[in-house]
């Protein structure tokens, strides 16, 4: 698992208290060949299809519904999955076999909950054949190996930091080095056997002035040590740009090297109107913008809050009017009258059916956090019955003020893909950090309240 540091000093432009315990950034969109799917194109919601709230909440006859978690292509072994009815109450228990699956015999679901050791995500508005998967963004480190040793070229004036990434791991430093070492393991050799890697050069205000690629390293033996040369540090031959009103942007940049998918680091570019910054290596396969600020018609309660991932050598966007989302959510409060199974609610300014979803999340006062998937048009949602054998992960004392978001995402093909496949959100940034995710929507988080 790659250590990705930022590049930069990063003022978090939202902080969320029910943090998820993975740490990386989303993985770049390939396709099989393993080169970078566009994304650039956003397929809009999926608004031929009768709006979520008019559908029933569950097929008479549910048939054919499976599960799927893993992290990767490693599946997640054990996990408990409780198929639940409209109302919430258990139908059937199961667990995920050694291939991370399990499949659900019983009728009338609407609910499905899986539970790990400290979580729990509850999908709704279930559906005959959905296939509900939850997969963690970002696969576990393999094996160690050895290190590959940088040996870098005299750093120019005017250079306050240096960072290296590469697809094994990332660091930043305020020290300017002549030799670097970058610890290996077999998930990020790329398909020709060897080890690529990258050296940004930047000033003080963190901007990447200057970079360097390295000659592509033969993985290196366990415990073994290969050198491989800088031959010099470079300006960007392209940049992308942006504009729109003033906001909080945050920028993200990647490439595709060698099968692999490299996140370049992240820069803060604060609150502007516009800008221009080099593309990484002259041809960023990849940056996502992400922005944030206050929603003049709710100041104390929301903020607007809008990614998207812009794919070519000179890319830009425009952060105007037509990014600010159509509905905003307004307030959201965690209603405890039922202890066991208390009932969430937000509040919506405006109409987000043409959205793909919802997702809510809380944290209880035990510590764990439940997550919820949901229809575009859903107000509240009631935490589900658990088995007897499940009873100790019931919320016994409520749970905490909720946050949500509405996603509008290129990422699914519509609102029954975001059904079966948009939880992941919640373990990844999207809903933790800066939203790098391709989501666009309202975001709700009670600490700005």
């Amino acid at each position: 698992m790659r250590n990705a540091l930022p590049l930069y000093a990063l003022t978090a432009a939202v902080v969320v208290a029910c943090a998820s315990s993975t740490s990386e950034l989303p993985a770049a969109p390939l396709n099989d060949a393993g080169t970078l799917r566009d994304t650039s194109t956003p397929t809009p919601p999926d608004t031929n299809a009768p709006p979520d709230a008019a559908s029933p909440a569950g097929d008479a006859a549910t048939a054919g519904i499976s599960v799927w978690t893993h992290i990767g292509s490693v599946p997640r072994v054990g996990w408990s999955v409780v198929a639940h009815d409209a109302a919430g109450a258990v139908l059937e228990e199961t667990t995920t076999d050694a291939a991370g699956k399990a499949s659900l015999k019983a009728t009338n679901v609407a609910m499905v909950t899986l539970l790990s050791d400290g979580d729990a995500f509850t999908y709704t508005d279930v559906r005959a054949g959905d296939a509900l998967e939850l997969s963690e963004p970002t696969a576990p480190q393999g094996d160690a190996l050895g290190r590959v040793r940088l040996t870098l070229p005299t750093v120019p004036a005017g250079i306050n930091y240096m960072g290296v990434v590469s697809a094994c791991e990332s660091y930043s430093d305020a020290a300017t080095r002549a030799s670097w070492e970058v610890a290996v393991n077999t998930s990020c050799i790329g398909k020709s056997g060897k080890v690529s890697a990258f050296v940004l050069l930047q000033q003080a205000d963190y901007s990447i002035t200057q970079q360097g690629v390295a000659t592509p390293a033969p993985a290196p033996a366990v415990g073994g040590t290969t050198s491989t040369p800088v031959a010099a540090y470079t300006q960007p031959v392209s940049f992308f740009t942006f504009s729109g009103p003033s906001a909080l942007v945050n920028l993200y940049s990647g490439v595709v090297v060698d099968g692999l998918a490299v996140d370049m680091g992240a820069w803060q570019r604060g609150y502007t109107r516009g800008g221009r910054w080099p593309s990484l290596l002259g041809h960023a396969d990849y940056i996502d913008f992400a922005f944030s600020q206050p929603d003049p018609r709710h100041p104390n309660t929301s903020k607007l809050y809008y990614a998207q991932r812009i794919v070519g050598t000179t890319p830009s966007v425009d952060l105007g009017a037509a990014s600010i989302p159509a509905a905003m959510i307004t307030e959201a409060v965690a209603d405890n009258a039922d202890r066991v199974r208390p009932t969430l609610r937000w509040t919506v300014d405006g109409d987000n059916r043409t959205q793909h979803g919802m997702l809510v999340r809380t944290r209880l006062r035990s510590g764990r956090t439940w997550a919820f998937s949901l229809p575009a048009a859903a107000r509240e949602v009631r935490f589900p019955a658990l088995p007897a054998s499940l009873a100790g992960r019931a919320p016994s004392t409520g749970a905490d003020t909720p946050f949500a978001i509405g996603v509008e995402s290129t990422r699914f093909r519509n609102s029954a893909d975001f059904r079966q496949r948009g939880m992941y959100l919640v373990l990844s940034n999207a809903l933790r950090e800066e939203g790098t995710e391709l989501t666009k929507g309202s975001v709700y988080f009670p600490s700005f309240r």
